[in-house]
């Protein structure tokens, strides 16, 4: 029953979350900046809203994750049955080594680090360029 409940969401959490790192792997990297002031201003302001976007997913996917992984264990410590308690607890640890989602909320925590440090890059470029080119500067909302 636990496996309905629990394994499967799990699984399935960490497969998307594993697929969103894989995706916006590229937004960690530097941008290359473009040659006309103009263009990079605008690559500038479409890169602040896909990290933005990108972490975004990520978070909800990661606390998703959390959450259910925080379920599975609220469940076992409310059991009373010793059976009950001993199925809970092998099936995380099955659905820990089949799908290493510890692992993978790690890479995620890394990934939302990186992007972040992308974003603060990302808004330091665009506050240069709007006022290398006279633009009055408006902050974007989170």
């Amino acid at each position: 029953m636990e496996s309905i409940l629990y394994g499967k969401p799990i699984s399935n959490g960490v497969i998307t979350l594993k697929s969103l790192i894989e995706n916006f792997k590229e937004y960690t990297k530097p941008p290359q900046p473009a040659q006309d002031d103009e263009e990079q201003y605008e690559q500038t302001l479409q890169a602040i809203d896909f990290i933005k976007g990108s972490i975004s997913q990520i978070n909800s996917t990661k606390n998703e994750l959390i959450s259910l992984v925080e379920k599975m264990k609220s469940d076992y410590d409310t059991t009373k049955s010793k059976d009950d308690k001993k199925n809970i607890l092998q099936e995380l640890e099955k659905v820990e080594e089949e799908v290493k989602y510890i692992a993978v909320l790690n890479e995620a925590t890394e990934m939302i680090l990186m992007l972040n440090t992308r974003l603060t890059e990302a808004g330091s470029n665009e506050r240069r360029l709007a006022r290398k080119l006279g633009k009055v500067f408006q902050p974007q909302g989170p």
